[in-house]
């Protein structure tokens, strides 16, 4: 029986019915776009709440929160998950969590009120773009498949997340415009976490018309269908093996690689030549974090490599295994740390990978 999504958006939104026009057929899935959050929601396997205003009574938060934890799927955007909205059960389940040093006193006939600071670019003004990167913490995880960084110019609020939700993207406002100090730092606008037997997603970006038309977001929001809905399933690494090894020994860096991919092994491998002094590169950083464990291809010239040193002392400090695979080099060559792991000789990397 086909998963039925059930896309909800207010009047007034700024790209309404895009998602439905733009997210490409995929399995047995239906979607339809409604104004309200259908009650009861029985029979919708994955519900989206697409920008719908931080006002009291916008969502059934109890209701909707009842459909996760027995088993439903939930992908919020934007105005939804507000860290200030009126439906704050609903934002701390989904592990937003607000940015005190971000939050301005507000006057009113009322009285003082507080108001979380934004940082809002020009989307008439190309030179405003942020970055959104995928995050290091979420490498592996099915929402990120085929997404890389990309620019956009949206409205980006201050806020943290709760030690339980997986950080997947942030935004990274920088100096672009004028804005806060807090957003010197990155700001994480995309995570995922399970409540009960259910599993939810959100993206904070979604304020301007722009961001429907972006591949990318087409891309996220059609994974987070697929993981919240559980066609698929988060590991804790995208790669099997980090290939860590010198330039000059990439003709034996390749023959290990190819050996490993024929057995079915996900591998990441950087080819690029590195000058001394370079920046760790995030790239690497990421793939780091996300490989279950490193084969060092030791030899005099990735043992006197700087950029090898790099790597395989930050898998060291990651507390990823360590394989040395010795090629034209002895055990006593290896530093008194790698002397200490299990080391293998070239000639029998094969049984190594398997």
């Amino acid at each position: 029986m086909p998963i039925h999504v059930c896309i909800v958006e207010p009047q007034g939104h700024p790209a309404p019915g895009a998602l439905e026009r733009l997210l490409p057929p995929f399995g047995d899935f239906t979607l339809q776009t409604t104004n309200a959050v259908p009650d009861p929601l029985d029979g919708i396997g994955v519900l989206i709440l697409n920008s719908l205003p931080s006002a009291p009574d916008s969502l059934p938060e109890d209701t909707v929160l009842r459909y996760v934890d027995d088993g439903g799927g939930l992908f919020s955007i934007h105005d939804t998950v507000y860290p200030y909205s009126a439906n704050q059960k609903f934002i701390a389940a989904c592990g937003i969590r607000r940015a005190y040093d971000a939050v301005q006193p507000i006057r009113t006939d009322l009285g003082v009120s507080y108001q979380v600071l934004l940082a809002s670019a020009d989307p008439n003004d190309p030179t405003q773009v942020f970055p959104v990167r995928p995050m290091v913490e979420g490498a592996g995880h099915p929402i990120l498949t085929g997404i890389r960084e990309f620019e956009i110019a949206e409205e980006v609020w201050a806020q943290n997340l709760a030690t339980d939700a997986r950080p997947l993207m942030s935004v990274d406002v920088g100096d672009r415009i004028p804005s806060h100090p807090r957003f010197k730092q990155p700001i994480p606008v995309c995570a995922c976490k399970t409540l009960g037997r259910g599993r939810l997603a959100f993206f904070s970006l979604g304020h301007r018309a722009q961001l429907y038309q972006d591949p990318n977001f087409i891309q996220i929001t059609r994974n987070a269908i697929l993981w919240t809905s559980k066609q698929t399933n988060d590991s804790q690494y995208a790669y099997d093996l980090f290939l860590s090894f010198s330039s000059r020994n990439k003709d034996q860096a390749r023959e290990v690689y190819a050996d490993a991919i024929a057995l079915g092994l996900r591998v990441f491998m950087d080819e690029r030549e590195v000058a001394p002094g370079e920046e760790f590169s995030e790239v690497i950083r990421a793939a780091l974090v996300g490989s279950r464990e490193m084969a060092l291809l030791a030899t005099t010239d990735s043992l006197a490599s700087e950029w090898v040193t790099t790597e395989w002392g930050a898998a060291w400090a990651l507390r990823r295994k360590i394989t040395p695979i010795l090629y034209r080099c002895d055990t006593n060559a290896l530093p008194e740390r790698l002397r200490q792991k299990q080391a293998i000789d070239f000639r029998g990397h094969a049984a190594y990978l398997e």
